[in-house]
């Protein structure tokens, strides 16, 4: 009933990666209300439209690379179809 193709491995690998480390990244800025790079801080939830902006992107990639993780896991039991 399932194959289990295991070249998608390694896409599942390099999204966990990256899903994790935005995910890390947009938590603690929307639980500091202030963007850092570093020690300096380039924005705060005060200045809205560069923050908003910035925490915007960094949730949006982390969604990007959980649905990526998503999309390979089906691939990975999914039978290839034959023409």
């Amino acid at each position: 009933m399932f194959t289990f193709n295991p070249e998608y491995i390694g896409y599942c690998v390099i999204f966990i990666i990256i899903g994790l480390e935005f995910t890390k990244i947009a938590w603690n800025n929307w639980k500091k209300g202030e963007l850092k790079y570093g020690k300096h801080v380039y924005a705060k939830a005060g200045n809205p439209s560069s923050y908003w902006s910035n925490i915007t992107i960094r949730i949006i990639m982390s969604l990007l690379c959980w649905m990526g993780l998503a999309a390979s896991i089906y691939l990975m039991f999914t039978p290839e179809q034959s023409a």
